[in-house]
């Protein structure tokens, strides 16, 4: 196997950067207009993948593209080694249009050296189907991709995970081109080379710093988020967690509390951006193992979230049946808010509590509590005022300069 000769200099592999792609869109466009003549063998599809490249960079991207596009991830043979191929090797898999991670990369392989490019095989560990953030990795590897040299610099890339993923137990074929050269310091979150040099890294992780990491996905990445707080993937903690994650301005957050592999129905996370970040509020009923998966969003509601992250937490103990934060409604976030207090969802009925929030560009903010609108005085932006709360629902609105209605941007409960 070949060894790059020197580690690509990578300043932080704690730090991730999101690095935004080049536009690969018309070399795209060709690899996927590719036809039954220009497949009958590795080097006649090679030859027409590569013919309108201009440089190592395009040759390698077409060559990935089109396998992303027609090679399926053999489903039907789970536990098979990495480095299993079909018999007849690159030939066969181009004929079967199906192959294990082995097999798909040996055919990018045997397609880049037909065109021209220095390109290998690296064998290791992944974080792919099944993988929960901070479990062992046990056994021998079982993930197979590929290194290859661009301008004189060894570059990675996973054709088996940029053709599809498993969504639950089935395997959805959808492109992904994060996993097309990504930064070695964002490839090494989910893939764990035998051969430390092949990270690409100035200081190679070790199998249990790799085990340690959190969990990050590829929109995390695309999403240009950061990790802010909490650099390892498990943390222990009290009744409660504040963490903070570097968010572009963008770009919104939303999260939630796992436990047993089923999401807990209450409000137990508070997501809320403060200046250039997001600070992310848990509370945790009782004692035990969490997982804190975290989402974004860079249309915001009412587009779906992605899943870009998992933290995995140790509640030494917890904060009882009345744990909790308000409900945010879509305008908490449209508008811009930050709640300064209180964070607890459920008031204590019939005492006074001081509610502060700054909301900009707003002209007025008030409670709804006990069928009354109870308004809240504004000073250098920020609205506060305390209030003696009635039973029952008790939602926190704001008003536009411009508009006639309030819209909803919490919700607490008396009790």
């Amino acid at each position: 196997m070949h060894r790059p000769q020197q580690a690509r200099s990578v300043a932080a592999a704690m730090s991730p950067t999101a690095g935004a792609q080049s536009s690969f869109g018309s070399i795209d466009r060709h690899a996927l207009a590719a036809d039954c003549a220009q497949e009958r063998s590795v080097e006649r599809l090679a030859a027409y993948l590569t013919r309108p490249a201009a440089n190592e960079e395009e040759a390698a991207r077409a060559i990935f593209r089109w396998i992303a596009a027609n090679i399926a991830y053999d489903t039907g043979r789970p536990g098979s080694p990495p480095r299993a191929l079909v018999n007849g090797g690159a030939a066969a898999v181009l004929v079967r249009r199906s192959a294990l991670c082995g097999g798909i990369a040996e055919l990018f392989g045997q397609l880049g050296r037909a065109a021209g490019l220095e390109t290998t095989t690296v064998s290791g560990f992944s974080k792919g189907q099944g993988y929960r953030v901070g479990g062992r990795l046990r056994g021998e590897p079982d993930h197979a991709w590929n290194a290859v040299r661009i301008r004189g610099q060894w570059r990675l890339l996973d054709a088996t995970w940029g053709g599809g993923a498993y969504m639950g137990r089935k395997y959805v074929r959808q492109f992904d081109g994060h996993y097309f050269l990504p930064p070695p310091a964002q490839f090494i979150y989910d893939h764990l080379p035998e051969d430390p040099a092949w990270q690409l890294l100035e200081q190679p992780l070790c199998k249990a710093e790799f085990e340690a990491l959190p969990h990050l996905k590829p929109g995390f990445f695309r999403h240009g988020l950061e990790l802010g707080s909490h650099l390892q993937g498990t943390i222990t903690t009290g009744a409660k967690l504040d963490t903070v994650l570097g968010v572009p301005p963008a770009v919104w957050l939303h999260a939630e509390l796992r436990t047993e592999g089923r999401r807990l129905g209450k409000p137990l996370v508070f997501c809320q951006r403060e200046e250039e970040r997001y600070k992310l509020r848990v509370a945790f009923p009782r004692s035990g193992v969490y997982t804190l998966r975290i989402f974004a969003n860079a249309s915001g509601p009412p587009e779906p979230f992605e899943w870009v992250m998992d933290y995995r937490v140790r509640a030494v103990r917890g904060a009882g049946g009345q744990a909790g934060y308000p409900i945010p409604y879509a305008a908490f976030s449209e508008r811009g808010a930050t709640l300064r207090k209180p964070f607890q969802r459920l008031l204590r009925a019939g005492q006074t509590h001081r509610f502060g929030i700054r909301v900009p560009g707003v002209m007025e903010v008030a409670l709804l509590a006990g069928g009354q609108w109870i308004p809240l005085e504004e000073r250098d932006g920020e609205f506060s005022g305390k209030v003696a709360v009635p039973k029952g629902r008790i939602m926190l609105a704001a008003k536009q300069p411009q508009g006639k209605k309030f819209d909803v941007l919490l919700e607490y409960r008396g009790y």
